[in-house]
């Protein structure tokens, strides 16, 4: 991670991405019981983003992101 990086909000910096996180599941991310990027990317496709974060539609999304069961 970069350090003294400045950001436009406390959103966008990846230093405050698990501040919200209870403590289970944040046990879990750390001992890879959680994959955090199979998270996001369900994240995405559950907000119907595509691959460059534009808006897609949810079946588009489910596909980009490889969750198609």
């Amino acid at each position: 991670m970069q350090e003294n990086k400045t950001y436009e909000s406390d959103d966008l910096n990846p230093e405050y991405v698990f501040n919200m996180v209870h403590t289970e599941l944040l046990l879990q991310l750390a001992d890879g019981t959680l994959n955090p990027q199979e998270l996001a990317r369900k994240e995405m496709a559950n907000r119907g983003l595509g691959r460059n974060g534009e808006w897609v539609g949810f079946v588009q999304a489910k596909e980009e992101w490889n969750l198609t069961n």
